[in-house]
């Protein structure tokens, strides 16, 4: 089992049977977990994040600019005031300004373009930094997540609020 999509709960059971394969990345040694879950600057995933950090579980963060454009998909990222306002300050993109908050919170950013020109600038994350204040600001950025998965909350179902279900 991957960590995609999953909760805290699903990783505390699965945990102990985790094969464990050492990885040592961005943030120093840890378990490598094939699959990822959602996160960009608009999804913050703070408790998820935590509980891996305790338990060295690198997190893959799929959607980090919000899946712009995806029929799924949310402008919480790319039409942030806050991110665009860092992004003019900092003489970067708003995709490079997420992108790189997204590196200095230890999770590993997935990535699609097949733009060249946007390739290039995913790449020119690594020779700057954003500083505190930057990441308080990105704090206040509201929470949004692009699939809600109301479907899956029933009063009889496994599921019976929102909260059970990401939590």
């Amino acid at each position: 089992m991957g960590g995609r999509k999953c909760k805290m709960r699903h990783f505390r059971v699965c945990l102990p049977f985790y094969r464990r394969r050492p990885y040592s990345g961005l943030s120093g040694p840890g378990i490598a977990i094939p699959d990822s879950v959602e996160m960009n600057a608009a999804w913050r995933q703070d408790k998820l994040r935590e509980f891996c950090k305790e338990k060295g579980i690198y997190v893959a963060a799929w959607s980090p600019l919000g899946a712009n454009g995806a029929l799924w998909g949310s402008l919480a990222v790319m039409e942030s005031p806050i991110l665009k306002d860092i992004a003019t300050n900092t003489g970067n993109t708003i995709a490079q300004v997420a992108l790189r908050w997204i590196i200095e919170q230890g999770a590993i950013p997935i990535v699609r373009s097949f733009n060249k020109e946007r390739m290039k600038q995913n790449l020119k994350i690594f020779d700057w930094k954003l500083s505190e204040s930057d990441l308080e600001k990105i704090k206040e950025i509201p929470q949004f997540r692009a699939f809600g998965g109301e479907r899956f909350v029933a009063d009889h179902g496994p599921y019976k609020t929102i909260d059970q279900l990401w939590d």
